[in-house]
C-alpha cells in the first residue's frame, strides 16, 4: 500500500504496529486529507465551517456514482497534479483534459458542482444533512445503517 498519497486510509498504531499492519488489524479508523491549502485567516490553518464542510463533502464523494477512471484520465490527472505542487502559482498554469473525458466527465462534474452550490445555498442544518446522507446511503446501500 502507498502511504505517499493525498488522501489515506489511517489508523491509529499499536506500539511496534506498521500502519499496514493497524489497517489490515481494524479497518480504517480515520481518512487524511493532505491535498488542502491552509486557511491563512485561521490560527491554526482551517476553521469550523472547513472542517463540516469536508466532512460532508468526503461522506458525498463516498456515496456517489463514480465510473472508472480510464489509463488518458489517470494520466492527465496525475499530470495536472504534479503541475500544480511544482509550478502552482504560476501565472497563466494551464491543465490538461483527458480527450475522452472532454464531453462527458467534465461536463457530468460542472452539474455536479452546480448541483452542490445550488444545494449549499439552502439553509442547511446538521440533521437536514444527515437525514439527505442517510437517505442517499441507504437507497444505494439497503443493508447500511447509519446512526443520527
Amino acid at each position: 500500500m502507498n502511504f505517499m498519497r493525498p488522501i489515506r486510509p489511517k489508523r491509529v498504531t499499536r506500539r511496534g504496529e506498521t500502519p499496514s499492519d493497524a489497517l489490515l488489524r481494524g479497518g480504517i479508523e480515520y481518512i487524511e486529507v493532505r491535498s488542502l491549502d491552509i486557511n491563512p485567516f485561521s490560527p491554526i490553518g482551517v476553521d469550523a465551517q472547513q472542517v463540516r464542510f469536508l466532512d460532508l463533502f468526503m461522506v458525498w464523494c463516498a456515496l456517489a456514482d463514480a465510473p472508472e477512471m480510464s489509463s488518458d484520465e489517470l494520466l492527465c490527472t496525475r499530470t495536472n497534479w504534479n503541475r500544480v505542487i511544482l509550478e502552482g502559482r504560476k501565472p497563466g498554469l494551464t491543465l490538461g483534459l483527458a480527450a475522452k473525458a472532454r464531453s462527458s466527465r467534465w461536463l457530468r462534474w460542472a452539474k455536479i458542482c452546480s448541483a452542490i452550490y445550488a444545494a449549499w445555498r439552502r439553509p442547511w442544518t446538521v440533521s437536514t444533512v444527515a437525514r439527505h446522507i442517510s437517505r442517499s446511503a441507504t437507497s444505494c446501500w439497503p443493508a447500511l445503517t447509519i446512526r443520527n
